[in-house]
């Protein structure tokens, strides 16, 4: 299947998704950081800890993802 739409959308960008992962399990951390480098030890605390489910359940929406924006024809998707 080829997309007539930009590649770089985020709503089939995995990346972006993942991101938002860490952004919410960063966010429930306690305590929160208080500086830079307290928050890269979070980032890098939550990214050693993503579980291969989740890159699985990325990777199985995917084909849901790609089917919402071709109906949408390329607009948001609201994945």
């Amino acid at each position: 299947m080829s997309l007539p739409y930009s590649p770089k959308s985020p709503d089939i960008n995995p990346t972006e998704k993942l991101w938002s992962h860490l952004n919410r399990v960063i966010r429930t951390m306690d305590p929160q950081p208080h500086n830079l480098g307290q928050l890269a030890m979070n980032v890098e605390l939550a990214w050693l800890h993503i579980s291969v489910s989740t890159f699985q359940k990325l990777n199985d929406s995917l084909p849901a993802h790609l089917k919402a924006v071709n109906a949408a024809k390329g607009c948001y998707s609201g994945f």
